[in-house]
């Protein structure tokens, strides 16, 4: 991270199966408390298709204000649906997954809600990135940047779409 933050660029740290996130989250908060005193460098994934997700967000949100330390957030919904309900299944422990997918999309939009928040608050010492291909959720996310007063350019929020994925959303945004 150090020699990141020297050449200006950003540690995003991404997000795995559910059993692994509570172990990365460790690490990334405590890279954060090293790293994070000037500017939000090192970022933390949060996957909305969790159903604690939104609690880990908040809570650690939490964890970095009370240490002093720029916040670094990437808002995904989560890529491991079936193995995730496979896994549980097979365990025999509660699935970790909301129950469908209007329930997910309701938790992207608090978790986006919460992060801007944040973004707005806090000025530079809160980043998000709205990474998502739901161009409801990048709509939401400009207009509530815009009711925040969150700037459109070279502010704390970027948005973030794998190349080839609803391009067309991409190329919305740059206009």
């Amino acid at each position: 991270p150090q020699s990141a933050a020297a050449r200006g660029v950003r540690v995003l740290v991404d997000a795995e199966q559910s059993y692994v996130n509570p172990a990365l989250s460790l690490a990334t908060l405590a890279l954060m408390t090293r790293h994070n005193r000037a500017s939000p460098w090192v970022w933390n994934t949060y996957q909305a298709y969790l159903r604690d997700g939104g609690r880990r967000l908040a809570g650690d949100a939490a964890a970095a204000r009370r240490r002093g330390v720029r916040f670094g957030v990437k808002l995904v919904r989560g890529a491991y649906l079936e193995e995730e309900r496979r896994r549980a299944r097979d365990g025999g422990t509660p699935d970790p997954l909301h129950p469908t997918l209007d329930a997910t999309h309701r938790s992207y939009g608090e978790c986006l809600e919460l992060a801007l928040g944040l973004a707005a608050r806090a000025g530079e010492a809160a980043g998000v990135m709205v990474a998502t291909h739901n161009e409801a959720s990048v709509l939401q996310a400009a207009r509530r940047m815009e009711e925040l007063g969150i700037p459109r350019r070279g502010g704390t929020v970027c948005f973030g779409q794998l190349l080839g994925m609803c391009d067309h959303v991409s190329l919305a945004l740059g206009r």
